[in-house]
């Protein structure tokens, strides 16, 4: 391990929960959230997903994650159900919940003790379904690379979660993250800046993870 402690990255993220947007929830998206998504239209099951997405509801955002599933294997290369499938996933996974505790912690003052944010989330590596991340990471290159326009928010939340996996595999301690040459979180967040890039897009974001990771 170099300078950074992976928590410090796992920050990085973080910020990304409290610096985006949140669409406007309102009490008829609410009720419509009742419904059973496999019995809907696609047209409805993507307004069913987002309005779920918006609520936080997890068992909405559950079954929207299933019936967009579903809906994907009738058209599996769809760019725009695989953004929204990756969305899905990403909070299915738990890593947006790990980042928002981490940030939670930060907040309380314990930005400058890497133990303290580490020891937040050392415990509970285990819990998360870095499948779902797997199923996200996938799903954003499929909509890429079918013409879709990914955002940096996107790219970095899957990165963290990437991240998490990396270090559940090496012992379930967030200190303990292997450099490797083909290190797939590095290739993932190059193969990231280079679609913002050509683009035009902002990746400061994903710049600073890319930093950080090579200085572990």
């Amino acid at each position: 391990m170099k300078d950074h402690n992976l928590a410090i990255i796992l920050l990085a993220g973080a910020l990304l929960l409290f610096s985006s947007c949140q669409d406007l929830f309102t009490t008829s998206a609410f009720e419509f959230l009742q419904r059973d998504p496999s019995d809907l239209s696609l047209s409805q099951q993507i307004v069913y997903a987002e309005n779920a997405l918006a609520s936080g509801d997890e068992g909405a955002i559950q079954s929207a994650y299933e019936a967009i599933g579903d809906s994907l294997a009738d058209d599996p290369n769809d760019a725009g159900l695989n953004s929204l499938y990756a969305d899905l996933a990403i909070e299915v996974s738990g890593v947006s919940e790990a980042v928002s505790d981490l940030m939670g912690v930060a907040s309380e003052g314990n930005l400058d003790d890497q133990q303290a944010l580490a020891d937040e989330l050392n415990d509970q590596l285990g819990d998360y379904d870095y499948s779902a991340v797997s199923e996200a990471q996938s799903s954003l290159e499929t909509s890429r690379d079918n013409g879709g326009e990914v955002t940096q928010d996107q790219y970095a939340m899957v990165a963290v979660g990437m991240l998490m996996d990396v270090a559940n595999s090496n012992g379930q301690d967030i200190n303990n993250i292997n450099d490797t040459n083909d290190n797939p979180v590095e290739v993932f967040l190059d193969d990231s800046i280079a679609d913002l890039d050509s683009r035009g897009e902002d990746t400061s974001v994903l710049d600073e993870l890319k930093a950080l990771t090579d200085s572990i």
